[in-house]
């Protein structure tokens, strides 16, 4: 996957960009946070904005990060 310095600067990132194996084959790592494209951006941030308001309790649910919009 090829990410621009806007995208990587969006989240502010920095880092080797490694490839996740297994999947779509979409995923990739830089620093401590894994990036994946996807199809349908509505269902995304539909999903998105779930898990981000998770309280979990007994269980760990990975926080999704947001885009800097100010670098937008």
């Amino acid at each position: 996957m090829e990410l621009s310095k806007e995208i990587l600067d969006s989240f502010i990132l920095s880092g080797d960009i490694v490839s996740l194996s297994g999947g779509q084959n979409t995923s990739v790592r830089i620093s401590n946070a894994v990036l994946k494209t996807v199809d349908d951006i509505h269902h995304s941030e539909w999903l998105l904005n779930i898990l981000y308001n998770l309280n979990p309790k007994g269980y760990r649910v990975s926080k999704p990060i947001r885009v800097n919009t100010v670098l937008l």
